[in-house]
């Protein structure tokens, strides 16, 4: 999948404390699988200082950085949870250079 180098990518910062963060987790590993499945794997793109459900936990943060269409989704998710997701200045894609 080369989202990163097709797509536009941003940060994604997120506020609100769902009722049910495990419930947040699967509802976006259920999301990401359908969009991605393994080409890009599941927690790569999250923020890494927390696990994943102790950061929604907290109530708000940086949650995620990757291609704009994945953080999308992502916030396509929370929101049925009741938590916003804003995903904020974004950059053009990934360019390859032939070494990285």
């Amino acid at each position: 999948m080369l989202w990163e180098f097709m797509y536009p990518s941003a940060p994604a910062f997120f506020s609100g404390i769902p009722a049910n963060s495990a419930a947040c987790v699967g509802a976006l590993y259920e999301i990401h699988s359908k969009a991605v499945g393994a080409w890009i794997s599941f927690g790569s793109q999250f923020n890494k200082n927390l696990p994943l459900s102790e950061l929604l936990s907290i109530g708000n943060g940086l949650l995620a950085h990757g291609p704009v269409p994945l953080l999308s989704l992502y916030k396509e998710a929370l929101l049925a949870h009741g938590v916003e997701v804003n995903i904020v200045n974004e950059y053009g894609p990934k360019f390859w250079n032939g070494t990285t």
